[in-house]
Order: structure tokens, then C-alpha cells, then sequence
């Protein structure tokens, strides 16, 4: 609500004001003593003096509150305080104004009169507007300083981004039409990458430096490759551990399967207590205690042949310069709600990510030529240990909760993405071994995901298989009894089979696959390749050659 206030009013308000502010300020209301010491200091209580004697308080006089006239400003002085660029527009439209006055004190017809007066009151709304456009420009400094801090910081970056743009298309052109102008070439790249260091974006610095990188010819679009040269490039890696390997793994399945049999002997012979039954157990006991050595034996040399061929795949054709070169592309994220990660973990995940780029020569961390189009290589990584890790192929963004399997895991998603004929070869593997219904209840292995159709059946719906044309049963995931109450979706769906994980049977409906990115988790240990090895060694040997350059 607005209104005004008289004279008068103002008057009496300053009165009651003023013996406010004296009772306030000078009033004697403060129980408050001033204290002069002997050495002529003094002090204040609020009790008796202890030290020295008791002194008046001196008060000034209160200030006296006089009503000041506010003198209106002169026309001319608010023509002067106009900008240059608004006061001759402003003089023009007063001068108009004052012609229109003195016309409209003569005596002329109604019409002219109200003509007039229209006139008047444009000129008067635009010398209005001239003095509010003024009062906006005496502020526009304030307000442009204000807005600069955020805009010229977003415009300078951007100019940024653009120089840098700018030096790598100069420094491919250096590359491909004048390769003899090297040291031209290794100034540039030299100056570009320390423009790089100033953009702050880390997502965007990342991908300037990679494409800097592949501009400068450090790092190029990697080949999509063929499923026959890469199972070629497996078998012909392994065929020096092979023999090893194969006997070694047949020693183990011989053990598990005699322990096996002599544990139902062993029950047998304690459930017919025939005469002599306690010595034929305990001799059982032994052998399988003597069994059980065997295959720890078996176990042990297994791991360290693991252990081996790990080391092997470790040694890259790729330079240090360029495995840090590709680590160092991929933005690491903090999690959502959180500004930054610690350094150790960050420290972490970058020895796991050099890890992968040296096992694996760059896959996944380089773009891929596939049917004349680049697929996205791994650009980011949110770490966030409370998320559900998971990839967007596409775009080449990942989620991992900072552990190497799972990041060996999600990686090899964008690995998958990248190569039409991986995605073919997994969604094959995975149909061709699909349980029929019948089978899915009646194999001992799946009835434990499934139950066995009589006393426990999880539900399933049939499904016709693009690659095999197969109807088989599909079972969602969060229903399968080991499974139950995991943190699965309702969509997400699998065929069955003895696969080392049911997950391997899971569904996409845009054709990606579990196989490939299951497969390459299991070389982030040596105890893990192992168990990939024995349940599926021709996944292993896939994943071999994937590490094979």
C-alpha cells in the first residue's frame, strides 16, 4: 500500500524521534559508574569503584534534528546530468514542450486545443523515457562488471576451445601435406596442449587433448578388426601354456567328480550300517581328504600359469607415453551431489584404467572405424560406489563404483559397442547354448536358478531367437531364486543355461550382450581367469585375443 505523508505529520514524528534517541543514547537509565584511577586512567562499572575514585559522567548534548528543505532541481540541472548521447534529444523534446504551452494559452478551438494537449503528453512520456534510459546507463557499469564475471569466463573459454580447435586442424594439415615440417608440427602441439591445461571443464579438456593427440598423429582411429583374426591371434598365444592348461583343468574336473562320488559312498555307507561300515568310511575319508590335496595341487598350479599369461598380456606395443596419453583423456567424475573425488581414489581408478589400456592396446579407450563411421571410445567415468555401475556405448559414458573388475566390466561394454562383429559373435554364443523349457527344469544346475518345476517354478515367458530361431524360456532376473530381491529391474531378462553367471544369459533389446564385458572382467585377477577358463575357455581364449595385439 503507498501514501503520503503531511507536514505536519513529519513534524511530530521528528519530535518523538528525537526524545527517543536522547533517552536511548543519553539517557540516564544505565546503571553505570566512571572510575578515575590515581595514575589518572579511568574505567567503568557497573557497581562501586574498587580502584580509585568515583567521576562524573559527562554527557554531550544530544544532536539536535533540524528538518532540512529538499530543494527541487532546476530543468536545467537535470538536462545536465543527462549522458551527451540523450541530453540534445532531451533539450529538443523541452523545447517542444514549452512551444505547446504557450500555444495552448491562446485562444483556439476546442479540436487544437485537445491536439495539443495529446502532444503534450507524448513529448512528456518520451522526456520521461529519456531521463529513466539515463538513470539505466549511470547503472549499466555496475550491472555489465556484474555479468562479466560469469560471461566473459564462459565467452574466454570459449575462445578457448576454439584456438585449440583451430591448432589441431593446422597441425593435421601440418601432418598430412607436409610431413617434412616436423619440428613446425611438434611447436604447435606443444602450444596447444598448453592451452589445454587452462580450459576447466574436465569432460571438455578431455576430449581436446584426445583429439590434439590424434591431430598430431600420437594416436590413430583403431581398426574394428575380425572375430577370425582375433580367435587366431588367441589360440596362437595360448598354445605354449596349452598342454599345461587342458591337463591341468582335467585334473581338477577328475577330482571334483571322484570327491563327488565318494561323498554319496560316504552317506551310503552310514545310512546301511552294514558290519565293518565305520573302517570302509573312515578309508573313504581318507581318500578324500588325499582327493581334496590333489586338486589344491591342481588349483594352485593353475593360478600360477593365470598368473603367467597375465603378465604376458600386460606387455603392450603401446608406449608409456600413449597409455598415459589415453588415461589421462577420460574425465573422472564425482558422483552426483558431490564437487570433487579424493585423491586416492582418483590415484585408483587410474592405475586400473592404465591397467585395461595396456592389457587390452587401447581398446576401448580409442575410437573404433566401424561401417564408415567412428565409434565412441570411453570419455567418462563417474566413480560413485552407492550407483549401480552401468555404460552408455554411445556416448562412451561409464559408471563404476571403483573397483577393477567392475570397471574391466563396463569397459568392455564400450569394447563390444564398438565392433559390429563382437556384438554378432556374443549374441550367437549366448543364443546357441539357450535351455529349452524342458531342459531348464531338469538340468541340476539350472534348477537352482529355476527350481525343477515341481515343487518350485520360477515363470517364464517363450521367446523366438533371431540368431537360432529357437523358442526357449526367458526368465527375468530379479525372479531367479539366487537372485531374488537383487537389484534388478523388471525388464531385465535372460535365457538359461550353465553359463558361470545367469548373467551371461541377459537380453537387450538393442543387441548388446553381458558376454564380451563378462569375459574381460575376469583378467582383472589371475583367480578370476581361472574360473573363466575352466567353465568357458572359448571365451578365454576370445579375451586373450582381444589382449593380443
Amino acid at each position: 500500500m503507498q501514501g503520503n505523508f503531511s507536514n505536519t505529520a513529519l513534524e511530530h514524528y521528528q519530535e518523538v524521534a528525537k526524545e527517543k534517541l536522547v533517552d536511548s543514547l543519553y539517557g540516564s537509565s544505565y546503571d553505570f559508574t566512571r572510575c578515575v584511577r590515581p595514575n589518572g586512567t579511568a574505567y567503568g562499572t557497573a557497581g562501586t569503584c574498587r580502584s580509585g575514585i568515583e567521576a562524573a559522567l559527562e554527557v554531550e548534548p544530544a544532536p539536535e534534528i533540524t528538518k532540512k528543505p529538499r530543494s527541487k532541481p532546476s530543468s536545467k540541472a537535470l538536462l545536465k546530468s543527462l549522458p551527451a548521447e540523450l541530453r540534445t534529444r532531451a533539450e529538443k523534446l523541452v523545447a517542444a514542450y514549452e512551444e505547446l504551452a504557450e500555444l495552448k494559452g491562446q485562444n483556439l478551438p476546442w479540436a487544437e486545443n485537445w491536439r495539443i494537449d495529446e502532444a503534450n503528453k507524448k513529448v512528456g512520456n518520451e522526456l520521461k523515457g529519456a531521463f529513466e534510459m539515463a538513470d539505466t546507463m549511470r547503472l549499466r557499469p555496475k550491472m555489465e562488471a556484474i555479468e562479466w564475471l560469469g560471461f566473459a569466463s564462459s565467452r574466454s573459454q570459449t575462445e578457448l576451445r576454439e584456438t585449440i580447435n583451430r591448432n589441431s586442424y593446422d597441425m593435421r594439415t601440418l601432418r598430412e601435406y607436409s610431413p617434412e615440417k616436423k619440428d613446425e608440427l611438434k611447436e604447435l602441439e606443444r602450444k596447444t596442449l598448453t592451452l589445454i591445461d587452462n580450459v576447466k571443464d574436465p569432460a571438455a579438456k578431455a576430449q581436446l587433448l584426445y583429439e590434439t593427440s590424434k591431430a598430431s598423429g600420437k594416436l590413430r582411429v583403431s581398426k574394428a578388426g575380425s572375430l577370425t583374426d582375433t580367435l587366431r591371434k588367441g589360440n596362437v598365444f595360448l598354445r605354449e601354456y596349452d598342454e599345461g592348461l587342458r591337463s591341468t583343468v582335467s585334473i581338477l574336473r577328475k577330482a571334483n567328480a571322484l570327491e563327488e562320488q565318494l561323498r554319496v559312498l560316504s552317506k551310503k555307507l552310514e545310512a546301511d550300517r552294514e558290519p565293518g561300515w565305520i573302517k570302509k568310511k573312515l578309508r573313504v575319508s581318507g581318500a578324500i581328504m588325499k582327493v581334496a590335496r590333489h586338486r589344491g595341487n591342481a588349483e594352485a598350479r593353475l593360478q600360477a600359469k593365470m598368473q603367467g599369461i597375465r603378465e604376458q598380456l600386460l606387455k603392450t606395443s603401446l608406449s608409456e607415453e600413449k597409455v598415459q596419453l589415453l588415461v589421462s583423456r577420460v574425465a573422472l567424475m564425482p558422483p552426483k551431489g558431490s564437487i570433487t573425488l579424493d585423491q586416492e581414489t582418483v590415484a585408483q581408478t587410474r592405475k586400473h584404467l592404465e591397467e585395461f589400456t595396456r592389457m587390452f592396446n587401447g581398446r576401448g579407450m580409442l575410437e573404433v572405424l566401424e561401417k564408415k563411421e567412428d565409434r565412441k571410445q570411453l570419455s567418462q567415468l563417474v566413480i560413485d560406489p552407492a550407483q549401480r555401475a552401468f555404460a552408455m556405448v554411445n556416448t562412451g559414458f561409464v559408471t563404476s563404483n571403483g573397483g577393477k573388475q567392475t570397471l574391466f566390466h563396463e569397459i568392455g561394454h564400450i569394447v563390444e559397442g564398438q565392433r559390429d562383429w563382437l556384438l554378432n559373435y556374443s549374441n550367437r554364443w549366448r543364443d546357441s547354448r539357450a535351455f529349452s523349457v524342458q531342459k531348464a527344469y531338469d538340468h541340476p544346475e539350472t534348477q537352482k536358478l529355476v527350481g525343477d518345476g515341481k515343487t518350485t517354478k520360477v515363470p517364464y515367458t517363450l521367446e523366438t531367437l533371431s540368431t537360432t530361431r529357437k523358442t526357449v524360456p526367458v526368465v527375468k532376473l530379479n525372479e531367479m531364486l539366487p537372485l531374488k530381491g537383487m537389484d534388478y529391474k523388471p525388464e531385465e531378462i535372460a535365457v538359461l543355461d550353465t553359463f558361470l553367471s545367469p548373467y551371461l544369459g541377459k537380453r537387450y533389446k538393442d543387441n548388446f550382450t553381458e558376454i564380451v564385458s563378462s569375459t574381460l572382467e575376469h583378467f582383472a585377477e589371475p583367480h578370476l581367469m581361472a574360473h573363466l577358463y575352466k567353465k568357458h575357455p572359448d571365451l578365454f581364449t576370445l579375451g586373450v585375443g582381444l589382449a593380443t595385439d
